[in-house]
């Protein structure tokens, strides 16, 4: 796994061994999330539901998460970074054990609302990225996210379709996600140093306590931007198993197989990422957008699976220039002793889009998902559209955020 690293012996080596530790925790919340997506069509047959309620369960996990994210953000700002991932974790494979022994729809429901509370650690990970990592490599930290997604949905997809088809049901798979969570809880205990200090008491009311004007008017169009990307990306990884069963009746092996690819082609984006990011923020942004978009349309318009492929790479480079460089922008503005705080508030919107995205496409764009990828292109050209404007504006380069 490529990191930046100072050349201090001393330091590096306690980056590293940070790095490796959020890298891990991140991983396996991402590989236990992948798990199950090329399999949902078929527990949505086993629980005979559909629509909404499908979308309801694909999504409970993120509604949690949308709700406990900011508020773990702003916990880590005062306690520390390292109590609230370990606590995040810990809730992680309670949740999975607990799910390997239901077999109704409502349990199942419950133990994926039960992950998601606790599952907020993505923003705590960012923020502890952030502290450890020199000013001017902070696109290359947050390359280490981007990685460790990227990891997460290449191994999640493969060994949830291998797993799948070795256990009779999904009790074995939950398991192997306790096991790699309490591995993640044990790399985060040894691995993880965190200096004691004195931490300001921020307000736990994150939103109320949302910074205010020029570094909230940095902050709002950057989460905006972020809500719009996230909703599309979060429908299109909800669907894609579905879109590939009807137009090329794929099977959950095969759709598995296609999440690697996907996987692979993310995280070898990344990899560049963590080595070489762009420099100019804002641009990157207005390319991972217009990439994405792009992708949307060959998608909605594709009847063979070399253009599926191109449309994955697309997608990919799109989505891994978003994750290395939109949470960058906030990392360039903010003050560090609300870093926790705005993370949390960052990463709970990109759990709103999880939820919001995959309910709005299962309710209206089910029966004809190339209707759904041509939406997305549209609104992510808009989107790019309405970034430029902003960036024009000057709203993205204010020079030194508010004290």
């Amino acid at each position: 796994m490529p990191h930046p690293v100072p050349d201090n012996p001393s330091t590096a080596s306690k980056l590293r061994k940070g790095y490796f530790a959020v890298f891990a925790v991140v991983a396996t919340e991402l590989i236990g999330f992948g798990l199950f997506i090329p399999v949902f069509p078929q527990l949505a047959l086993d629980f005979k539901v559909s629509g909404f309620w499908m979308g309801l369960l694909v999504s409970s996990f993120s509604i949690c998460q949308f709700i406990a994210t900011p508020i773990l953000g702003a916990l880590s700002d005062r306690w520390g970074r390292k109590p609230l991932l370990v606590f995040s974790k810990i809730g992680t494979c309670l949740s999975y054990l607990f799910l390997a022994n239901v077999t109704t729809y409502p349990l199942f429901l419950l133990a994926r609302c039960l992950d998601g509370f606790t599952g907020g650690n993505i923003a705590v990970a960012r923020a502890y990225l952030v502290d450890i990592t020199p000013g001017e490599n902070k696109a290359k930290g947050m390359a280490i996210i981007g990685l460790s997604f990227a990891t997460g949905f290449i191994i999640g997809p493969a060994l949830g379709g291998f797993l799948f088809n070795v256990f009779p049901s999904h009790a074995g798979v939950a398991y192997v996600c306790a096991f790699l969570s309490f591995l993640a809880t044990l790399l985060t205990m040894v691995l993880i140093k965190e200096k004691s200090k004195d931490r300001p008491k921020q307000s736990w009311r994150v939103f109320r306590a949302l910074p205010k004007g020029n570094t909230r008017r940095v902050i709002l169009p950057v989460l905006g931007v972020h809500l719009c990307f996230m909703s599309l990306f979060a429908s299109f990884e909800v669907t894609l198993s579905v879109f590939t069963n009807h137009l090329f009746s794929f099977s959950v092996s095969q759709n598995s197989h296609l999440f690697l690819l996907a996987g692979l082609l993310t995280l070898f984006i990344q990899g560049f990422y963590s080595k070489k990011p762009f420099k100019n923020l804002e641009q990157a942004v207005f390319i991972g957008i217009l990439s994405s978009a792009i992708a949307y349309f060959i998608l909605a318009s594709t009847t063979s699976l070399g253009f599926l492929i191109v449309a994955l790479a697309l997608l990919a480079f799109g989505v891994g220039t978003m994750f290395t460089h939109l949470p960058s922008l906030l990392t360039k503005k903010i003050r560090p002793e609300i870093t926790g705080q705005v993370m949390g508030i960052y990463d709970s919107v990109g759990s709103m889009s999880r939820f919001v995205g995959p309910l709005l496409i299962y309710s209206f764009f089910f029966t004809d998902l190339s209707d759904a990828y041509l939406f997305s292109g549209v609104s992510l050209v808009v989107v790019s559209i309405l970034f430029s404007l902003l960036w024009k504006k000057q709203f993205f380069l204010l020079k030194t955020p508010q004290k």
